[in-house]
Formats: C-alpha cells, sequence, structure tokens
C-alpha cells in the first residue's frame, strides 16, 4: 500500500493519499515514537469523524490528549 497506491475510487482518493502519507510518516527512519504515530494518524482520522459523526468531539476526545498515549506507548526515560 505504501510502495503503490491500490486502487480505490475516485472520491476516496485524496482522503486514501492523505492516509498514505500519514502512514508513510510513521514508516519513515528512524521510526518515530509511538505517541508521534499515534497524533500523526489522529490529524487523518479528526476530519473524517468530523464529517460522520454529529457528536465527533466527544469520539474523538479520547485521542486527543497525545500525552496520555505516549505515557501507554513511550517507556519511561528512568525505567526503560
Amino acid at each position: 500500500m505504501l510502495a503503490a497506491a491500490p486502487s480505490v475510487p475516485a472520491s476516496a482518493a485524496g482522503e486514501f493519499g492523505a492516509l498514505r502519507t500519514a502512514l508513510a510518516s510513521c514508516a519513515s527512519e528512524p521510526v518515530p515514537p509511538p505517541g508521534a504515530q499515534v497524533e500523526r494518524l489522529r490529524r487523518w482520522l479528526g476530519p473524517i469523524i468530523e464529517r460522520r459523526y454529529t457528536a465527533a468531539a466527544a469520539r474523538m476526545a479520547d485521542s486527543s490528549s497525545s500525552s496520555r498515549w505516549r505515557a501507554v506507548w513511550e517507556p519511561d526515560p528512568v525505567l526503560g
């Protein structure tokens, strides 16, 4: 999917291209920490959630705190 884009409907091409870009940035060298990867994907997903759901803010609330994700996924620098 990252090396070559699969065929998608024209109506989805823009968002699919943006997803490929977000995923590629998550897989770039050096690989970003998990919290940064989650934040990049959340930025891609946010406008889609806002368009799709009337209560978008509630649906995105948990993912909006990238510090929470970093605390879950990234090792403590002291404890390793």
